[in-house]
């Protein structure tokens, strides 16, 4: 369990910052929905599937790495 909750947090961590900086160098328009125009409209779908994205990787990576050293923690290798 307390895998589970320090992958979670992590990945909420992570996902948070690259979000963040996803919006913050939006440089050419990538999360706006009218693209060339002055004003930007945030596509806030857009930044939900980024964020869902990078939480997925990093906790999917850290529970599958848990995983593989636990189990071969338990065989003795």
């Amino acid at each position: 369990m307390k895998t589970l909750i320090a992958s979670l947090t992590l990945g909420v961590i992570t996902a948070s910052l690259m979000t963040y900086l996803g919006l913050s160098h939006n440089a050419m328009g990538e999360f706006c929905r009218n693209p060339g125009e002055v004003e930007c409209d945030i596509d806030w779908v857009m930044v939900l599937g980024l964020w869902v994205f990078w939480m997925c990787v990093v906790s999917g990576g850290l529970g599958l790495l848990v995983f593989v050293f636990k189990t071969f923690k338990r065989t003795g290798q």
